[in-house]
């Protein structure tokens, strides 16, 4: 599936604009869109499926994106995260009480589910790369704890990243093959989980250690107890010899709850084994396997997560291995 949007068909500058809100929040999720000029407005959209993340090409005059507290009231279980690569002006952003501004040639990891501003002053040229929560959360442990944070893309594993950004974006003109797009879209998550787990090993301090090893070792536990539906924070703290409220203390620097990380573990994980090859299992067997206690809200929740339901995603992936 691809998306392709310019305002240059629009004569006058409030359509064009108001064309920019609607093609933003399609493409992304929803943002109260602000225009450094009433007087001139261009923009284009380009957008890609690459199998689970979406991957668009944007360019437009200076504007500002805000995810308001408003946005947030009736998500449609739409969390995912922008990984975002400004190609030639620094772009300003802040988000949980973090501020920063990203150098063009950096990335930057914005998220969903909590208020932000982003903006920039001058025309820009952007890549973002949509990723679901439950599809990062299979490659970086609590990835809420890099949002704000920019990564170099000018040398190492980040200049690999940004160039094949750039073959891929070459690629997709003319390959519409879903296989080959599915493929360009893991690399693109390995090489950014790569870049990530490579910058934290240089920057990790004792005591920021000794909370990620306690974070690891939860991870391992709920990991191997996901059948249980009784899993909650007290079961989990006494299993890893914590107390409760250290438990919640270590999920509090992530900008999520333990019991939504919970939630995203196991919808991961029932994805995960969904799209294997030869899967067997009955989807009511699966919900059970990763702690639901109940087929239909399983169902729910994997489509608020992923779009599609546990149904829709095995059709597919069946189609694309016959």
């Amino acid at each position: 599936m691809s998306g392709h949007f310019t305002t240059r068909n629009t004569v006058s500058v409030p359509g064009k604009q108001n064309q920019w809100r609607q093609a933003i929040s399609e493409t992304y999720f929803q943002l109260d869109v602000r225009f450094a000029s009433h007087e001139h407005f261009e923009g284009n959209l380009n957008s890609w499926q690459l199998g689970d993340i979406t991957l668009s090409q944007l360019q437009s005059a200076p504007a500002a994106y805000l995810r308001l507290p408003q946005h947030l009231q009736h998500l449609p279980g739409e969390e995912a995260f922008l990984l975002t690569l400004p190609l030639d002006q620094p772009v300003a952003f802040s988000q949980v009480q973090r501020q920063i501004d990203c150098a063009a040639g950096n990335f930057l990891l914005e998220l969903s589910h909590e208020p932000y501003h982003f903006s920039y002053a001058k025309a820009n040229r952007l890549w973002v790369l949509k990723i679901p929560h439950p599809v990062i959360s299979r490659h970086l442990h609590l990835p809420e704890r890099y949002v704000a944070q920019s990564w170099s893309g000018r040398d190492g594993v980040g200049l690999l990243l940004q160039q094949y950004l750039h073959m891929c974006g070459q690629q997709l003109q003319y390959n519409t093959d879903p296989a080959s797009r599915q493929l360009m879209g893991k690399q693109l998550l390995e090489l950014f989980t790569h870049l990530v787990q490579q910058s934290e090993q240089r920057l990790l301090s004792p005591a920021s250690d000794t909370r990620r090893a306690h974070l690891q070792r939860i991870e391992h536990y709920v990991r191997h107890h996901l059948d249980n539906p009784a899993l909650d924070p007290h079961t989990v703290a006494a299993a890893c010899h914590i107390s409760v409220r250290y438990l919640h203390d270590l999920f509090g620097d992530t900008g999520t709850s333990f019991s939504q990380w919970l939630k995203q573990q196991r919808l991961a994980t029932a994805h995960h084994l969904l799209t294997r090859p030869h899967f067997q299992q009955t989807l009511a067997a699966l919900a059970y396997q990763v702690g639901f206690t109940d087929q239909a809200n399983f169902s729910r929740a994997f489509k608020q997560a992923f779009g599609l339901s546990p149904k829709e995603v095995l059709q597919q992936q069946r189609t694309q291995t016959a």
